[in-house]
């Protein structure tokens, strides 16, 4: 949830004055000329209103892009008869190149957000004085009275406008590296900056373009001010506020969404064909596999004879290779690096490659067993990402918050845990080679750190050594990352950490009773995890926890000791981040010896293995002494939470996410989904089974997968074998492979006539819901910004009529809250509810009534964050040399100099317990880096002098926005275990 702050508006009729709440909102253009009817009078006063005004304007161009304003005057007298000239791109690059008779005033002719966004930012780069710019919100000047209350938003902090890349392909290419969506969040893509740097050292003409983050802002730019809502497809399902937030995974499987994304898949595909790059390589995790797979399919139907390569995080087992996505003619396993520059290298020779060190292709002869690729074993030599093809700002969620990955090391040094398949080759950067790329990122204005890693503790000296690096150069950074449980880990390691930056970690304890930390080979006892989440914690570091259950020979026992010792240390855990029935995934010990570990299968082994390449499912396999099955599991799993649930313990979105799946019978690895009864001895393999012929493809379905099979193509055995031939498409649905045909067959026939069909089917659908809050409210305008007031809220105080006559005479806000976006030399830039706050470095600590009198202090307040950060350069520039500038060193334990801004994100650190707001029956308090949700029952308690840690119902995290959200959801979320009702 986003922290919003009270806008108190002081109202007056002339006579009276009376306070009320406003909503800070904005107006869209798209939601008023989506939903206006044009035959209505209303709709005319409008389009009067706007020539008459654009009438009065001197040196006037209209600037479009499309077809809608020629469209408008079409439905508007007063419109056509404006008399205007038009430009496009190319005119405005020559407006900018010639204007002798002074500079024009420019208005932009569309109302799609993403449009008049990227418009705007054009025009501040190609002219270098000024012109007058307006768009559609002029409305909002010239006829506020006339404008339709379901034309309003509501303003939240958001990043927009951005400067978002076009999605542009260079012709003659060699290869072109795509990343489709959706990744985690708008993190930084380090893993494709890697295989990116790989590239940079071939021959091969080729071009890095990373879809998913240009998607990520063009949804979100959508959302936030086209739909002023959220986004709801045509079934009604509404999608969350950010499908992009790992909780959301699922959604990225289903065919209804990736239908929605469908303008995105079609335009790259159409860009991809018309650019015919000889190779395309694509990063491939499980999020991105149905967006991906149905972009392959799209351009091997147009284009066949371009080479599709895989890598990524989906490409790491060779076991599975191509089965997991037969589409592919290569794929690299595991760590490219030293592997993609010869294969490369090869492809653009056209040379024939088959059984090379790390590829798995189309041409291998499957009785050479595969080679893994050589490791890049000295890390520093491996140049670290600058994502230098599109640069570093763009990478920041819409809400400003930044969450930037970095990799210190690769593998897992462990590597001997029975149940996880990531168990490779352990190696760590040098503390100057990796403090290098810190401090790099640290000049781009990334703050916050993510080591994107299994094991980043696995030499536990050699982490020491980074975080001395890091001190000695004085990096104001804070870092999170993953840790294993470790006896080095004492309370002088935790506070080193600290000291260096890290605010947040991660413990994969997975196990937590003594016979279960035996049977996954933990390597620790449940002494040394006590100890190191209680030095964690007494280090002023946030801890979180994973758990993995049902473990062949683990017991009840085991389950209630596990149980026990969680809550023993409940007071040094932050939340449970993970918590998850065992999954028998290829590459674990367990899928590669079963027998020894009492594992048995409801259906012959090899075909399982064959049929399941990736994990089995729950129901099909079970151990014994003691009998362990999916429904044992899942008893157990419930009994935890129950326990947990009992005792107020904290719940991660992640582990939410896996309890819903679990107690939702969602997910076939997890749990039990009851499936028709087959006996032992009859089961075989299916074969496909053909559905139907469609425009010249034999449909056949497989595995709960479709394969549109060409008739030219007669033996479809390829299918079982999981090698796929040139020319087939698959998808999950029967509907979703007929959809590609028809594209491929249209644009085949006739481009223009496809075009035209597109543009018909989604013609009058613009996803528009309407606000009752908006619809009961009046409007009012105070210094440039817009306020909506409840009515029903003001009843008591005036009549609606007496309500909207009245005008805004001061205004003030309450409940303000603030978190750092990013800082610049003498400048942290701050983001609250919608604004932007340049706050000069000397301003020790901003709080909530500076916004009322920003001058004082000398903050100024920016509702873009383009300008904000442009303000905070531009006053750089201007200071004499060394003069108002700080160093990077860290600030002195007790200075709050750099941890006070961050609000929401990660909490203030309040010296002495500070009230933030009360919630429902909590008192929110700051203190020490953390935030207390305090029941009210407790009355006036003293945290310095009381661990409250102890007592039943209080809540702790790092941050405003986590408590507030515990709070609301013990309020509004349930879910049922047999009779007892758990919140989760």
């Amino acid at each position: 949830m986003e922290m919003t702050a009270k806008n108190i508006l002081k109202l007056s009729d002339g006579i009276s004055e009376f306070e009320a709440e406003g909503k800070r909102v904005f107006f869209s253009p798209y939601r008023l000329f989506n939903l206006i009817d044009r035959e209505t009078e209303a709709f005319s006063r409008l389009c009067e209103e706007l020539a008459g005004f654009l009438r009065s304007q001197e040196r006037l161009y209209v600037y479009a892009r499309t077809t809608f304003f020629r469209d408008l005057q079409q439905d508007s007298p007063a419109l056509a008869s404006l008399d205007v000239e038009f430009i496009d791109e190319s005119g405005l690059a020559a407006l900018a190149d010639d204007h002798p008779t002074g500079l024009p005033t420019i208005f932009i002719a569309e109302i799609d957000a993403r449009d008049y966004f990227d418009m705007q930012l054009g025009i501040k780069k190609l002219f270098r004085a000024q012109p007058t710019v307006l768009d559609f919100s002029c409305l909002t000047t010239i006829c506020p009275e006339q404008i339709p209350y379901y034309c309003w938003g509501n303003s939240s902090l958001s990043v927009y406008p951005l400067e978002v890349p076009k999605v542009e392909i260079q012709p003659g290419l060699d290869l072109l590296l795509l990343d489709c969506p959706a990744r985690n969040l708008s993190l930084m893509p380090n893993g494709l900056a890697y295989v990116h740097n790989a590239l940079k050292k071939t021959t091969a003409n080729f071009q890095t373009l990373d879809l998913d983050i240009i998607t990520y802002h063009n949804y979100h730019i959508h959302r936030i001010h086209n739909l002023c809502d959220s986004v709801v497809l045509p079934s009604g399902l509404e999608m969350p506020e950010d499908p992009w937030q790992a909780a959301h995974y699922d959604i990225w499987f289903m065919s209804e969404v990736i239908d929605y994304f469908g303008p995105v898949i079609n335009e790259v595909a159409d860009k991809i064909v018309a650019a015919r790059p000889k190779i395309l390589a694509m990063s491939i995790q499980a999020c991105n596999e149905t967006f991906s797979r149905r972009l392959i399919n799209i351009v091997r139907a147009r284009s066949p004879e371009t080479i599709i390569l895989l890598g990524g995080y989906s490409c790491y087992n060779a076991d599975i290779g191509l089965r997991a996505f037969p589409e592919a003619d290569y794929m690299c396993v595991g760590e490219a690096d030293l592997s993609i520059g010869p294969l490369v290298e090869s492809l653009i020779r056209d040379e024939h490659v088959a059984n090379m060190p790390g590829v798995i292709s189309r041409n291998d002869d499957t009785k050479i067993p595969f080679i893994p690729a050589p490791m890049q074993h000295n890390l520093d030599e491996l140049d670290f990402p600058k994502y230098e093809w599109i640069g570093t700002d763009i990478y920041v969620n819409f809400n400003g918050y930044r969450l930037t990955p970095v990799i210190a090391s690769r593998g897992c040094r462990w590597a001997r845990c029975t149940f996880c398949a990531e168990r490779f080759y352990w190696r760590i950067r040098s503390p100057k080679n990796f403090v290098d790329e810190l401090e790099w990122l640290a000049s781009k204005g990334c703050h916050l750190f993510m080591f994107n890693e299994s094991d980043l503790n696995g030499h536990p000296e050699m982490l020491l050594a980074i975080c001395d690096e890091i001190i000695r150069r004085g990096l104001k950074v804070l870092l999170t990352g993953q840790l294993r449980i470790h006896k080095k880990c004492t309370r002088a390691y935790f506070d080193k950490l600290k000291k260096a930056g890290f605010v947040a970690l991660r413990f994969g304890v997975d196990a937590f009773s003594a016979n279960a930390l035996r049977l996954q080979k933990k390597g620790y006892t449940t002494e040394t995890i006590s100890n190191v989440l209680r030095d964690c914690h007494e280090a002023g570091i946030a801890s979180e926890i994973n758990w993995v259950i049902g473990v062949p020979g683990e017991t009840e026992e085991d389950i209630d000791e596990g149980i026990d010792l969680i809550l023993q240390n409940k007071k040094y855990i932050n939340r449970l981040a993970n918590i998850n029935p065992l999954i028998l995934s290829n590459g674990s010990v367990y899928w590669l010896e079963p027998e020894e570990h009492n594992i048995k299968f409801r259906l012959p082994q090899e075909e399982l293995y064959k049929r399941y390449f990736r994990a089995i499912p729950a129901h099909l396999w079970y151990s014994e002494e003691p009998y362990i099955d999916a429904n044992v599991r899942k008893r157990w799993f419930e009994k935890i939470l129950l326990r947990l649930h009992e005792s107020d313990f904290t719940i991660g979105d992640w582990a939410k996410r896996v309890i819903e799946d679990v107690v939702e019978n969602k997910d076939v690895h997890r749990v039990a989904i009851p499936q028709p009864e087959t006996e032992h001895n009859e089961h075989v393999l299916p074969n496909p089974v053909l559905r139907e012929n469609y425009k010249g493809f034999d449909i056949y379905e497989l595995s709960d997968t479709f394969y549109a099979v060409p008739e030219n193509i007669e033996d479809v055995s390829f299918l079982m074998t999981g090698v796929m031939k040139p020319g087939v498409i698959t998808d999950l649905t029967e509907q979703a492979v007929k959809s590609i045909i028809d594209e491929s067959l249209d644009w085949a026939n006739s481009r223009s006539m496809y075009r035209k069909r597109i543009s018909e089917d989604t013609k009058g659908k613009p996803e528009l819901r309407l606000s009752p809050f908006m619809k009961d409210a009046a409007f009012f305008e105070y210094d440039g910004f817009f306020y909506a007031v409840s009515l029903a809220d003001t009843d008591a105080k005036a009549s609606a009529d007496t309500v909207r006559s009245c005008k805004v005479v001061e205004y003030k806000v309450a409940n303000w809250f603030g978190r750092l976006i990013t800082r610049t030399d003498n400048y942290k830039i701050i983001g609250s509810d919608s604004d932007f706050y340049a706050v000069p470095l000397s301003v020790h600590r901003m709080e909530a009534h500076m916004v009322n009198d920003l001058k004082r202090y000398g903050i100024r307040s920016f509702a873009h964050l383009e300008d904000a950060v442009r303000f905070a350069k531009d006053m750089a520039a201007q200071a004499p040399q060394n003069e108002g500038k700080t160093t990077n060193a860290h600030a002195d334990e007790n200075d709050g100099n750099m941890q006070e801004a961050f609000g929401p994100a990660f909490g203030n650190f309040f010296e002495q317990p500070k009230l933030l707001e009360e919630v429902d029956s909590y008192l929110v308090i700051g203190y020490e880096g953390f935030v207390y949700g305090l029941p009210k029952q407790y009355g006036d308690v003293d945290l310095t002098q009381v661990d409250v840690m102890t007592w039943p119902g209080v809540l702790r995290d790092v941050s405003n926005d986590a408590v507030i959200e515990q709070i609301l959801e013990k309020r509004q979320t349930e879910m049922v275990y047999g009779r007892a009702q758990v919140r989760v």
